[in-house]
């Protein structure tokens, strides 16, 4: 039996526990808002809307913890694809373009500029279809009608 591998090990577990923070915040991103999720009684293969939660933040908790021990690993690595020159002096296009889409990103979210506020209302419009605030009360409506029997 080989021995365990730690770099190994810290790689694959950032690789799970970002599929699961994916997957969790795709899941909030959609739940309906906490009262409402309450009154309907909202569950999503066996677990609540808190549940949902919980794994998120504890999951993103490890996966920084992680992320920054992955950095601590491979720094020699970073530092040299991090710069924004190699060692001719050229400008690396993989660097710069990185850097650029991120403050991009950046400017985008804090200008609240397309396909921010879309994506945004997407999800606020999708959670109050479930009744919530703007969702005019039809998750409850139609939940109670489920409880009397009329659906």
């Amino acid at each position: 039996m080989k021995g365990l591998f730690f770099r190994q090990l810290v790689s694959l577990l950032l690789l799970y526990l970002f599929i699961f923070i994916c997957l969790t915040g795709i899941v909030l991103y959609i739940v309906p808002p906490t009262r409402v999720a309450i009154d309907l009684q909202w569950l999503l293969f066996g677990l609540e809307k808190g549940d949902y939660i919980r794994l998120h933040t504890i999951f993103s908790f490890a996966f920084l913890l992680l992320a920054l021990v992955h950095i601590y690993y491979n720094r020699r690595v970073l530092s040299q694809t991090l710069r924004l020159q190699s060692a001719d002096g050229k400008w690396k296009t993989e660097s710069l373009a990185a850097l650029l889409i991120s403050l991009l990103l950046l400017l985008l979210v804090l200008t609240d500029l397309p396909p921010v506020p879309q994506i945004m209302d997407f999800g606020q419009q999708y959670k109050d279809s479930w009744g919530g605030p703007g969702g005019h009360g039809l998750g409850r409506e139609r939940h109670a009608r489920e409880l009397s029997g009329q659906e």
